[in-house]
């Protein structure tokens, strides 16, 4: 077997190695996904949390500088998801607010793989609950006038 023919072996097998880790990870985020139910239940992004704490190695890797971007667009992709049944893509609003909240969710937890060393897990789903939960502006005025000094 030639050089180019064992790399071009090679780079597939690890591809699709790549491709079969990827797969694992999406379908337990999105067994969590589909298991959430946006109306009544609490965010899920505790759960998703433990799973990222379970796989942390291979998320950091997917997700960080060097990592895949169609893996990040997956998951995106899966958390705005699971709004479909409630929110029609009739209009581009409707699709810009999946997509926000959507990205909320997992700026949350992304957050929190890539600083685990300076906040808490809890601590992060505590304040992307509220952030998601009371509003962004909210928020921000209610950090602002506790740091506020006169």
């Amino acid at each position: 077997m030639s050089t180019v023919a064992r790399f071009t072996a090679t780079t597939m097998i690890s591809y699709d190695l790549l491709e079969t880790i990827e797969d694992q990870l999406l379908a337990e985020m999105n067994d969590l996904r589909d298991s959430f139910n946006p109306l009544a239940d609490r965010l899920p992004l505790a759960d998703g949390l433990e799973i990222l704490k379970v796989h942390f190695k291979a998320f950091h890797a997917l997700l960080g500088p060097n990592g895949d971007r169609n893996f990040e667009a997956k998951m995106l992709e899966g958390f705005s998801k699971r709004f479909d049944a409630l929110i029609p893509n009739d209009s581009p609003e409707n699709e810009l607010a999946k997509s926000v909240i959507g990205a909320a969710g997992f700026a949350s937890l992304k957050y929190w793989l890539f600083n685990s060393d300076k906040i808490d897990g809890n601590q992060t789903i505590e304040v992307a609950e509220k952030i998601l939960t009371k509003g962004a502006l909210t928020y921000i005025r209610r950090l602002a006038q506790h740091n506020q000094q006169f």
